[in-house]
């Protein structure tokens, strides 16, 4: 939400608070970018002493920063901004030499620098009093790599240079940069090393880091996959050094003027679980809605880190508008592709099950959440890993396991499968494609072990009979090998009952 007008009384006549921008987060983590403005009014004069140049490109990869962390975490760092062009005054330095005696330049540095301090103050009460303050910068050394500026000696300690560095984790997004455990330090290279903001912000409560991104990284066309891969690193980082908010569930109202107005005519409410959405009708219990938003929540940041384990696999489900349904009435999602909702999974009310997770002995129930979620999830796992994944015959592991666990290949439901087989689904509605995706659900959730409690073993002893991980990791070692490993970021703990999560209303 943009708040540039929250310090109306530091603003003169000229309005200047216009040549700020600052964005309101919830999360600790504040971006800045002081040297990518554009405007030059007439009314100031130009700076005489100092660099005078544009960071181009700063601004624009720094709210397209804030957009993708906020897909991987659904929550949005604080950005300040500045739109005034540096030769008439340079944020990233004490007033004096930044506006050079010009009062209006000195006027706009005020509230530039006001809204640093209170992002940094506010953003604290969601990162346990630590948070994360990122300058974002350009340079035009010819090296194309991005200087980490952290205002310190470069002494190989593991903040500035080690394995958990954020140096470290831009290197594994293909990044190159000084500091980190591949580049320790830039010889006799040009290197910056952190400006006034980085050292003027730094505190016991305020980590801060400059970024001075190369001339490449910054063109037009680099813009967008700069900022996804810089959103990829501090999705590593950010959890390993800092402490993110607990999840928050926020139930929304379904109504014709909002973005779900697609379903208004069906459903009344709406939770919002890192860009999937889990919708219910006016009969579904208040408790079921949120319990499959939790579900769904602790599957996708199953190490609850605060940051989705696999988002390439969250973002083509949010590319699709993947979501969980919940009525008594009769539904087609194909009335709802043309609106942009492509991927719809369903799962009852009456299946639904909050305190028998994964299993009610006395009631002799399993929660199908467990299952209709994952089925919904397991969709970006076969778009995005079709190797691995695929459903089609011949087409990945998980098929040429589920033929042996089948034992053949069966593109039909055979009449007996075979002596020996420990995947026997017999539902004739369901073909090929199906059978994976039951396999891939099956062979998830006994690693997870929702399905060993004797009882729960006699109820599917039909279908599946490798009902402890011990069991599927000795009798299905194709499927148990290829769902434990660990590129694919799968989960790798059962989604507990809930743990009473903040609820919005």
């Amino acid at each position: 939400m943009l708040i540039a007008h929250i310090f109306l009384g530091l603003f003169c006549a000229q309005n200047l608070s216009e040549y700020v921008q600052v964005y309101k987060g919830n999360m600790p983590l504040v971006l800045s970018a002081p040297h990518d403005g554009y405007e030059k009014p007439k009314s100031m004069v130009d700076r005489k002493e100092g660099v005078k140049v544009r960071d181009s490109g700063a601004r624009t990869i720094a709210l397209q920063l804030a957009d993708q962390i906020e897909l991987r975490c659904g929550r949005r760092p604080y950005v300040v901004t500045t739109t005034l062009h540096r030769i008439k005054c340079d944020m990233n330095r004490e007033i004096g030499e930044a506006a050079q005696g010009d009062k209006d330049a000195e006027a706009v540095w005020q509230v530039y620098h006001d809204a640093l301090a209170a992002a940094s103050e506010d953003a604290q009460q969601y990162g346990d009093g630590q948070i994360l303050f990122l300058d974002i910068h350009g340079h035009g050394h010819p090296n194309d790599w991005i200087e980490v500026g952290h205002a310190a000696p470069l002494d190989g300690s593991e903040w500035i240079s080690g394995e958990t560095s954020v140096g470290a984790y831009l290197t594994a997004q293909g990044f190159k940069a000084v500091p980190s455990p591949a580049i320790p330090d830039p010889g006799d290279e040009k290197y910056f090393n952190g400006g006034y903001i980085t050292r003027h912000y730094r505190s016991d409560a305020v980590r801060t880091i400059q970024f001075e991104l190369s001339g490449p990284m910054r063109k037009k066309d680099k813009r967008h996959d700069t900022a996804r891969r810089l959103a990829d690193a501090l999705s590593e980082f950010i959890p390993t050094h800092f402490v993110m908010p607990k999840f928050e569930l926020e139930i929304n109202e379904v109504t014709k003027q909002n973005e779900y107005e697609s379903f208004y005519k069906i459903f009344n409410r709406a939770v919002d679980v890192f860009g999937l959405t889990v919708f219910a009708d006016k009969k579904a219990a208040e408790a079921k809605l949120i319990h499959q938003a939790w579900v769904m929540y602790q599957y996708l940041d199953n190490d609850q880190n605060g940051f989705v384990d696999n988002y390439k696999v969250v973002e083509f489900l949010q590319n699709e508008k993947a979501y969980m349904l919940m009525t008594s009435k009769r539904f087609n999602p194909e009335r709802h592709e043309k609106d942009g909702w492509h991927i719809a999974q369903d799962c009852f009310a009456d299946e639904t099950h909050p305190d028998g997770l994964p299993f009610n002995e006395d009631a002799d129930e399993f929660d199908a959440t467990l299952e209709e979620v994952w089925h919904l999830i397991s969709n970006g796992y076969v778009a995005v890993y079709p190797t691995a994944f695929g459903l089609e015959p011949d087409s990945s592991q998980l098929t040429a396991a589920m033929d042996v666990a089948r034992g053949g290949q069966f593109e039909r439901i055979p009449r007996h499968y075979p002596e020996g087989a420990w995947y026997s689904y017999d539902d004739r509605t369901c073909e090929y494609q199906c059978m994976a995706m039951e396999y891939f659900y099956w062979g998830l959730t006994t690693l997870l072990d929702a399905q060993s409690h004797p009882l729960r073993a006699e109820q599917i002893k039909d279908e599946w009979r490798l009902t402890t991980p011990e069991q599927l990791r000795t009798g299905d070692k194709l499927l148990s090998e290829l769902l434990e490993d660990e590129q694919f970021k799968l989960p790798t703990r059962l989604p507990q009952p809930i743990s009473e999560p903040e609820v919005l209303q």
